[in-house]
């Protein structure tokens, strides 16, 4: 990792300034490197360093694919691949959600169309993005690409706090009268709440990877409740984080209707051939002898 300049550093810190924002350290990388991403990011999305990458949901009743998670990954010329939760966080804090996440939407109904909406695909979404009206922008590209309602989920973050319950619910509501599926992201964690859950009619929950792959007995426990839960209030639950048979096996034992990990596929990109693939349909592990060889086994071990 390069340092910037220190002529880059005035430019970062006077942007920052602009948005009337200080340049505060918001990841690791170091506050004139947070600013100076933040001025970069609009850009990044015309000039494709940033590109979406998919990771499939899969059923634990036959272990087909049931729809796939957007995830992003940001090449930086200078820095590298940056993990994702370090510059959404930046994105968070200078204000560029909603332009970032119109931006996924629209790529996202591209993709949809490419694959004549065979598949199902999420995109994760901030709470403080889900205004009303955003969500009419939101709609509005559905509308003007003819996109089916159903072909794209909405998983909301937890990685802010929400502010208001009552406008966020009339906005999922909005969406979901439309046919819209809503969920909560990585639940567990960060502001995902049960208050979340009593305020907001949401149609699934996902279950963060760091519960799910937890050895410590109250892990157990505390999964089983929130599968308990959710089924008593008429709701999916996915298990993030399954990357071995044996949390796949606690998975299903304890009554999960999805899941979705390493077990079952990485992120990847979007090649032609996975086009291909997806217009097709197909299940959650490539055609290669190990992974066929992987699927008869989860198989035989449910």
């Amino acid at each position: 990792m390069h340092p910037t300049s220190a002529n880059s550093h005035c430019q970062t810190d006077l942007v920052a300034s602009k948005m009337n924002l200080p340049a505060l350290q918001i990841s690791p990388l170091g506050k004139d490197i947070d600013a100076q991403l933040a001025t970069e990011l609009l850009a990044a999305l015309k000039s494709n360093e940033i590109k979406i990458t998919l990771q499939p949901k899969v059923s634990l009743d036959n272990y087909e694919i049931c729809g796939y998670e957007v995830l992003l990954r940001w090449s930086h010329p200078i820095y590298g691949v940056i993990p994702a939760d370090q510059w959404i966080m930046v994105a968070e804090i200078y204000g560029l959600m909603p332009q970032l996440t119109l931006w996924l939407t629209a790529e996202v109904i591209a993709l949809s169309k490419t694959v004549n909406h065979s598949s199902s695909f999420a995109i994760n979404i901030s709470p403080g993005c889900l205004t009303s009206e955003f969500a009419h922008k939101f709609l509005s590209l559905y509308k003007k690409n003819e996109v089916p309602y159903h072909a794209i989920e909405i998983e909301i973050t937890e990685s802010t706090e929400i502010n208001d319950y009552k406008e966020l619910s009339g906005t999922i509501d909005l969406l979901r009268s439309k046919g819209i599926k809503v969920g909560l992201d990585d639940f567990g964690t960060g502001f995902a709440s049960m208050r979340t859950l009593m305020e907001l009619n949401v149609d699934e929950i996902k279950v963060d990877k760091s519960i799910v792959q937890s050895t410590k007995p109250s892990a157990q426990i505390i999964l089983k409740s929130l599968v308990t839960l959710a089924q008593d209030l008429g709701l999916s639950v996915v298990f993030e984080g399954i990357e071995t048979q044996k949390h796949l096996n606690v998975a299903k034992s304890l009554g999960a209707h999805k899941g979705q990990g390493y077990l079952f596929g990485k992120p990847q990109e979007v090649p032609q051939s996975l086009l291909q693939s997806l217009s097709k349909g197909g299940v959650a592990t490539s055609s290669s002898p190990k992974n066929q060889n992987s699927r008869k086994k989860m198989e035989r071990a449910s």
